[in-house]
């Protein structure tokens, strides 16, 4: 649906409003702005509506350039954050409220004046949720399809994944089951410390203030644990306030090696690269020999430790 202000400035100009009734000025709207007649919600059934593309002011200022007599007075701010004005010698009010996405759309409500019902009122504003988070993790919603939800208060009925993720700690993933009454509270899980593992190998991923990181294997599956990851190829992907930011595609892990992932686009802020965690040798301990010289052939031998790690005590051989 598109609007065209100059054939409608053409073939309404032999149309009288005064002539005609709700119904009969919709269906001319509905020909002439290219809309569509509807039935209108409750509790307005006795109403004529029509939907057309386009916000409510630029709407108004269509109809306004198209057909100047049609308003018999000028807009005003109509009850329900739309514009209204009576028409047809104020016999009828011919009201505009936004509808779709950001108010993309606009409903033309036209109410007969002697209507015992009132106009349709839109739906109720959308109530705030009321998040807890008292480790300030970062986190994200997951819909269905695996989208993050970037207003909380637009979801409805549906089973939805939280992950949150925090430096230090291990990611949780936990499903959100939401009723018919929308999501009011959302409580974001504690985290548990990410446990000390020996290191297979691990993706260095940059410190930017804001951003949540999720790790990706080969079979789809949320990477948990970042302080052991197998061999294999990952995908980094990342999220600013829910809103997917960079991402690096094919990262290939290698055992014993830390990984710097290469993004496909930049960060709103300046990265400073994570620390690499250090790799400690334990020194090596060495057993003091018996303070009594050996007898029989036999000689000391000093304590050592091997290259694995494993600490072998002093003792005695044969010279």
């Amino acid at each position: 649906m598109r609007l065209r202000p100059v054939l409608i400035s053409i073939l309404l100009a032999t149309f009288s409003p005064a002539q005609g009734s709700p119904a009969s000025v919709a269906t001319d709207l509905a020909q002439r702005l290219g809309g569509l007649i509807q039935t209108c919600p409750e509790p307005s059934p006795v109403a004529v509506c029509l939907r057309v593309e386009g916000g409510v002011v630029k709407t108004a200022g269509a109809i306004d350039e198209a057909w100047p007599d049609l308003g018999s007075e000028a807009w005003e701010d109509g009850p329900e954050q739309g514009l209204q004005t009576p028409i047809e010698a104020g016999a009828t009010l011919l009201q505009l409220l936004p509808r779709g996405v950001d108010g993309s759309e606009t409903l033309i409500v036209l109410q007969s004046q002697t209507a015992t019902q009132p106009v349709a009122a839109p739906p109720a504003a959308l109530s705030p949720v009321l998040i807890t988070n008292p480790e300030h993790a970062y986190f994200v919603v997951l819909d269905s399809s695996n989208q993050p939800v970037t207003d909380l208060s637009t979801i409805r009925t549906g089973s939805y994944t939280v992950i949150a993720s925090r430096a230090g700690r291990q990611t949780a993933r936990q499903t959100l089951n939401v009723g018919t009454d929308g999501l009011r509270t959302l409580s974001i899980p504690q985290l548990v410390v990410s446990p000390a593992a020996t290191i297979r190998g691990t993706i260095a991923l940059p410190q930017v203030e804001g951003y949540l990181f999720l790790i990706m294997d080969a079979k789809g599956e949320v990477v948990t644990d970042l302080s052991a990851l197998i061999p294999g190829s990952y995908d980094v992907f990342s999220f600013l306030n829910g809103v997917p930011g960079p991402l690096a595609s094919a990262i290939l892990v290698r055992a014993g090696e830390t990984v710097t992932p290469t993004f496909n686009a930049v960060f709103e802020t300046a990265v400073t690269p994570a620390p690499t965690p250090a790799v400690t040798t334990p020194a090596p301990v060495y057993t003091a020999p018996p303070s009594s010289p050996s007898t029989g052939g036999q000689c000391w031998v000093n304590g050592y430790t091997k290259k694995n790690g494993t600490h072998v005590s002093g003792y005695y051989r044969r010279c």
